[in-house]
């Protein structure tokens, strides 16, 4: 019975280690390296052009050969108490497809995404090799917009800017490594719903 008692304990005391000790302690920084895919960008822009645009037209105006090229991203984080860590991000993202009227190529349309934003992140199950958090990110989005018409087209290039505000949700995140490891979040917003990336603690 009480041998039956200390091993009880025994597992229970392990088990609380895992989850609850600080891997993440305050003062500690990291940096992140990340690339992520289906951003709030992509999604928008796919339902803009496959589905409000022709509705709205009348499928005169339609788009063709888009290429996404999902959203790269560094960020820098400082853990300000044990397992919550604040920090800063710029994110880019590369949207590109060309632009018909009727049957006739226009011109191709490029834009160029970029977003700075602010995160918070906080770790619920946290050790020296394993962490799982949720986070919330905010900021500032401006696309870069460029239309190059085709050669014999009656459109004419422009160039243009429009911001808006940015955010990103991390439902789960996960990070598997002790100073060097890799991470993987399921999410939504500018950083994609699936991201992948290298994470460097120090």
């Amino acid at each position: 019975m009480r041998t039956q008692i200390l091993k009880s304990l025994l597992t229970l005391f392990i088990v609380s280690t895992f989850f609850y000790s600080h891997a993440q302690e305050q003062g500690t920084k990291e940096l992140t390296l990340g690339y992520g895919v289906a951003s709030t960008n992509a999604i928008v822009d796919v339902l803009a052009n496959d589905f409000i645009l022709p509705a709205f037209t009348g499928g005169n105006y339609k788009t063709k050969n888009q290429t996404y090229s999902g959203a790269s991203y560094i960020n820098f984080s400082y853990a300000i108490k044990n397992d919550f860590l604040i920090g800063a991000e710029v994110v880019y993202e590369r949207i590109s497809k060309d632009i018909y009227s009727g049957t006739t190529n226009d011109g191709r349309q490029i834009d160029n995404s970029f977003t700075i934003g602010a995160n918070a992140k906080y770790s619920y199950i946290s050790n020296s090799k394993f962490r799982m958090y949720s986070g919330l990110a905010a900021g500032y989005n401006t696309i870069q917009a460029n239309f190059d018409p085709e050669k014999g087209s009656t459109s004419k290039a422009t160039k243009g800017n429009k911001g808006a505000f940015g955010y990103h949700l991390t439902a789960f995140g996960f990070r598997y490594g002790k100073k060097a490891a890799v991470i993987a979040e399921l999410g939504f917003g500018y950083k994609g719903i699936l991201n992948v990336g290298f994470n460097y603690k120090f």
